[in-house]
């Protein structure tokens, strides 16, 4: 029986976030994220060290000349952190809805000493004031697994239109999907297909995500496009 409830559940959650009210119950699920799971942007800071966040600063460390990084969905700072051991000398900014976790990304870069960052609350379907090209590189780490059907098309131009020389994603992708599918609550995509489809000339490889655990395992892919 409570299998069943949960399988209706997803179903019902599924059927609002594509039909009624697309990305609104993740945004603001996120948004007060501070508010109902305790401590969470310090533990998100302290696992610094996991090795999805290594892996993934490698790969934005990997393209040529990088000077410039925007980290979408940063939280509290834990990825851009990592990053900085690969790029001791690059601008990075941090973008994320929630407030107390780009606040405490600011005290942590405060602390030590690191003025080269900037971080900023910011929804990242709205784009729109990063100018073209604005940065080298453009990452996300579990970000778009919770942009719906409808917002996910405008989001890929978006990141495709302020990254210079490439993109980065850590997140669940299904090669040859025709459409998406909603898998425990979270969406996945064939990024190959949605990077080919808004930039044809786009390099794209695939690695398997050192991320793992129930659905990571089946769909947890390290994507690098080349723009």
């Amino acid at each position: 029986m409570i299998k069943l409830i949960k399988v209706i559940g997803r179903n019902l959650q599924e059927f609002i976030e594509r039909h009624i009210l697309g990305g609104l119950i993740h945004k603001t699920m996120w948004r007060f994220r501070h508010l109902y799971v305790k401590d969470w942007s310090l533990k998100s800071l302290n696992s610094v060290k996991d090795p999805h966040r290594l892996q993934i600063s490698k790969a934005v460390a990997s393209f040529k000349g990088v000077n410039t990084v925007l980290d979408i969905g940063c939280a509290s700072g834990a990825n851009t952190a990592q990053l900085r051991n690969f790029l001791p000398n690059a601008r990075l900014t941090g973008i994320d809805i929630n407030p107390s976790g780009i606040e405490l990304a600011k005290r942590h870069f405060a602390s030590i000493n690191d003025n080269n960052v900037d971080f900023l609350v910011k929804d990242l379907t709205k784009l729109t004031d990063f100018s073209g090209n604005s940065f080298d590189v453009v990452f996300t780490n579990a970000v778009l697994m919770f942009i719906t059907p409808n917002d996910i098309d405008q989001v890929i131009k978006s990141f495709i239109r302020i990254a210079k020389r490439g993109i980065v994603l850590n997140e669940y992708h299904k090669q040859d999907l025709d459409g998406d599918f909603f898998d425990g609550g979270r969406w996945v995509y064939d990024y190959i297909s949605l990077f080919k489809k808004h930039c044809p000339s786009a390099k794209i490889e695939i690695k398997k995500s050192v991320f793992s655990g129930g659905s990571w395992d089946k769909y947890g892919s390290l994507i690098k496009i080349s723009l």
